[in-house]
């Protein structure tokens, strides 16, 4: 069974988020912020503020207006997509399972990129846009080749 994929984005500023998440824009969901790194571009400059507050919920609609309005650099970030407003605790695959959370994207080390979604669908139509952006070392997680014990950083 396919739990998520797995994948590398560029070490450099972008909107690599906005990739990524395109297929989630039209849904709505509560998104949890946890631990992250994520800072903002003024100019051609790294900036000290953060893309997102830490340890937050956010509302679909202002969480994509600041991925659209915004270039940034991620050093390391742990996302969650709920689909109501009641966020719970989500430590490892179980939880996940067991939760509402509906999707999990943790970025380590700038570029290594890790997303467990529920919806198979919605994972396919997410392995399809990471495919299209041409993104690096893209593969399926599957229950097989999962090593992950925890789903944060």
């Amino acid at each position: 069974m396919r739990r998520g994929i797995t994948f590398e984005i560029p070490n450099a500023y972008g909107n690599y988020l906005l990739d990524i998440l395109e297929p989630l824009s039209a849904l709505e969901l509560f998104w949890s912020i946890e631990e992250q790194e994520i800072y903002t571009v003024q100019g051609d400059s790294l900036s000290d503020t953060l893309l997102f507050p830490n340890n937050t919920t956010i509302e679909n609609k202002p969480f994509w207006k600041a991925l659209e309005e915004n270039e940034y650099y991620i050093i390391f970030s742990d996302l969650k997509a709920y689909s109501t407003s009641s966020i719970g605790m989500v430590n490892t695959y179980s939880d996940f399972l067991q939760s509402n959370c509906q999707m999990v994207l943790l970025i380590a080390d700038c570029t290594i990129v890790t997303i467990y979604c529920k919806n198979p669908h919605l994972l396919e139509a997410l392995y399809n846009q990471v495919v299209a952006k041409a993104f690096n070392n893209i593969e399926f997680i599957t229950n097989e080749n999962d090593t992950r014990a925890h789903l944060s950083n």
